[in-house]
């Protein structure tokens, strides 16, 4: 359990975040008429559906939930400047909520 409480979460950020939202930045900014068309809000709507898509087998939380979280995350670390370290914290913290709190609800 610790381990879908600590270890997970980088390895998530780390993917979808750090490596996912990069890539697709990276590519939108390689193509001069892409860049007008995607914008990042549409990069971390991507990533959001991506990730919810994943995880929606393992039914712990439901689809809409887990998207919104996503997003979130995908626009701190955006917004913080491309930093992994608070959408880690933000992870690890609700990874917490879901394996020791959600099964008391």
């Amino acid at each position: 359990m610790l381990f879908l409480v600590l270890v997970t979460p980088v390895f998530e950020e780390i993917f979808f975040r750090g490596i996912l939202i990069s890539a697709l930045l990276n590519f939108r900014d390689f193509f001069p008429m892409m860049r007008t068309r995607i914008k990042t809000h549409y990069v971390i709507l991507f990533q959001a559906i991506f990730f919810a898509v994943l995880h929606r087998r393992f039914q712990l939380i439901p689809f809409f939930e887990l998207f919104i979280t996503t997003f979130l995350y995908g626009y701190v670390y955006v917004e913080e400047d491309y930093n992994l370290f608070p959408t880690i914290l933000l992870h690890i913290i609700n990874n917490f909520f879901v394996v020791f709190l959600y099964p008391f609800l």
